[in-house]
C-alpha cells in the first residue's frame, strides 16, 4: 500500500462519525484501521532501525549521545512547523518491543512489506522476532531461509498460534523437541522472599513448566479441597483461599497428589515425538513429549488425546458443572474460548452449556463449549445464542436472530503441521510401542482418572 492509498483510507476514517455507522460500516472502518496501524507500524520499525544505526555511529566515532531536537517538529526540509504536546516517554518494555521489531523487520523484508500492506499484522511481527531474538545463529538461518513459507503460516494464524508453532519450528531444526528450551527455562526459574517496608512479606517464584504445571495442580487440589470444607459463611475471596492452599503445602499441614493434564497428539502417543507433534499443559504452554514419563514419579499424568480433526470422545454427566474429565476432553479441543476471535485461555473459561441447561441441555462434550466471562456473558445476560453441530461448528446469532459468525472447530494441530505428519510412514503408528498394534499406552489412557 503506497502513501496516496493509505492516505484516502486515513481520510475515510476521519471523515467517518463513529455513531452514524450501521454494523457493515463499523466493520468497513475497523478494517480501514487496522491497515493503517500495520502501514505506520511498518513505517515507526524503519525510523527506529535508521535512529538505532545513526545512535550507535555516533557512540563509535566518540560523538556520544546526541542531544534532543530543538528545531521544533521539523524533521527534515519539507516539513513545517507543527505545535504539537510533547509525547509521554516509552516504557523500557516498550521500548524493547518496538527496537526488536525493527530489528528483525530489517532482515526479514517479506514480514516488512506484509506489515506495510497489512497482511500481517504488528502482533505477528512481535511474536516473530520474539522467537527469532533467542535463537542461535544457525537455527535463525535455517528459521528465515522460508520467509515465505513462515508468511503464509502468519497470515492464516493469530499471534499465539503463530508464536506455537515456531516454536515448534525452532525444536526441529534443534532436532531436540524442546528439551533445550526447557533447559533454558530451568535455568531462568528461581525464588525469592523478602520483607517490605510496609510489613509484608513477599514470596516470588518464577517456575519451568515442568516444575510449574505440577506446583499450579498442588494449589489447585487443595484449593478445591478448601472450598469444599468451607463453612457457607466463610467470606474469604478465592485469591485468599488459593494462599491458604499455599501455605498448607509449604507448611507441611496438607498433602495433594497433583494432577497434571497433559495435551499430546494421537501420533506422538503411538510412534513417539515427530514432526507435527504437540504436547502442551492445560495452560497451553509447549512441552517435551517425553516429560510426560518423568513426572509419573511424583504426579498423576492424564493425557486428552487429539485426533486429527480436533476431536476427542468423552462421556456426560447428570450433573449441571462439567466434571474433571469433560473439562479434559474440551481442553483438548479448545485452547482458548470458544469465541473465534477471543484468545483468553481455556483455564480462564466457563464450560457453557450450548443447549441451556434449563432448557434440558446435558452437561455432555458434545453441548459444551469454553467460553470466557465476556462472551459468556454475552450470551447469558445480552441475548445472543450459539448452536453447536456434530462437527462442533459453533454458530454465534445475535439477539434479533441474525447470524453473526460461523466457527468451524480448529484443530489444535495446524493444517501445516498435519501435512508434514501425513509425510510420515503410516504403517508406523499402528505397529510401534503399542500392544497388539492399536490404542495408545496405558499411561496415557484418558479413562485412567
Amino acid at each position: 500500500m503506497g502513501v496516496v492509498e493509505i492516505g484516502v483510507v486515513v481520510q475515510r476514517v476521519l471523515v467517518c462519525d463513529p455513531g452514524s455507522c450501521d454494523l457493515a460500516g463499523a466493520r468497513a472502518r475497523l478494517d480501514d484501521v487496522r491497515r493503517v496501524e500495520s502501514f505506520f507500524a511498518a513505517r515507526a520499525a524503519a525510523y527506529q532501525a535508521i535512529h538505532d544505526r545513526l545512535l550507535a555511529e555516533a557512540a563509535a566515532s566518540g560523538a556520544g549521545r546526541p542531544g534532543p531536537d530543538l528545531s521544533g517538529a521539523a524533521g527534515s526540509a519539507g516539513d513545517a512547523p507543527v505545535d504539537l504536546p510533547r509525547l509521554p516517554p516509552l516504557s523500557s518494555r516498550e521500548a524493547r518491543r518496538l527496537g526488536l521489531r525493527a530489528k528483525w523487520l530489517a532482515r526479514c523484508p517479506l514480514f516488512a512489506d506484509g506489515l506495510a500492506t497489512g497482511e500481517v499484522s504488528p502482533a505477528l511481527v512481535d511474536a516473530l522476532a520474539g522467537v527469532l531474538d533467542q535463537l542461535e545463529p544457525p537455527v535463525m538461518a535455517h528459521l528465515l531461509g522460508d520467509e515465505a513459507g513462515l508468511m503464509r503460516l502468519a497470515a492464516g494464524s493469530t499471534p499465539d498460534g503463530f508464536r506455537h508453532f515456531l516454536r515448534q519450528l525452532v525444536d526441529e531444526a534443534r532436532a531436540d523437541f524442546g528439551m533445550r528450551r526447557l533447559e533454558r527455562q530451568r535455568k531462568n526459574s528461581s525464588a525469592w522472599t523478602r520483607t517490605g517496608d510496609d510489613g509484608l512479606y513477599h514470596l516470588s517464584v518464577t517456575l519451568d513448566p515442568e516444575r510449574g504445571q505440577v506446583v499450579f495442580a498442588a494449589i489447585e487440589q487443595r484449593l478445591h479441597q478448601l472450598q469444599r470444607q468451607a463453612p457457607d459463611d466463610d467470606r474469604r475471596s478465592i485469591s485468599q483461599l488459593r494462599l491458604q492452599a499455599v501455605i498448607d503445602l509449604v507448611c507441611g499441614t496438607a498433602t495433594v497428589v497433583p494432577e497434571v493434564l497433559v495435551v499430546v497428539d494421537e501420533r506422538t502417543i503411538r510412534i513417539g515425538p515427530h514432526a507435527g507433534t504437540m504436547c502442551e499443559t492445560e495452560a497451553g504452554v509447549p512441552l517435551p513429549a517425553s516429560l510426560a514419563v518423568n513426572w509419573c514419579a511424583h504426579a498423576k499424568v492424564t493425557a486428552a488425546i487429539v485426533a486429527a480433526d480436533g476431536n476427542v470422545i468423552a462421556e456426560g454427566c447428570a450433573a449441571r458443572t462439567a466434571n474433571r474429565k469433560q473439562r479434559r476432553a474440551l481442553r483438548a479441543m479448545y485452547r482458548t474460548c470458544a469465541h473465534p476471535d477471543c484468545s483468553r485461555p481455556f483455564t480462564e473459561c466457563e464450560m457453557h452449556h450450548v443447549i441451556h441447561w434449563e432448557h434440558g441441555g446435558p452437561t455432555k462434550v458434545a453441548n459444551l463449549a469454553p467460553l470466557c466471562f465476556e462472551h459468556h456473558h454475552l450470551v447469558h445476560e445480552d441475548g445472543w445464542y450459539l448452536t453447536i453441530d456434530d462437527q462442533r461448528t459453533l454458530r454465534w446469532y445475535r439477539p434479533d436472530g441474525t447470524l453473526e459468525r460461523t466457527a468451524p472447530l480448529q484443530p489444535l494441530l495446524e493444517r501445516q503441521r498435519l501435512r508434514a505428519v501425513e509425510r510420515i510412514d503410516p504403517t508406523a503408528s499402528e505397529t510401534s510401542g503399542v500392544a497388539g498394534g492399536r490404542g495408545p499406552p496405558s499411561l496415557f489412557d484418558p479413562n485412567a482418572a
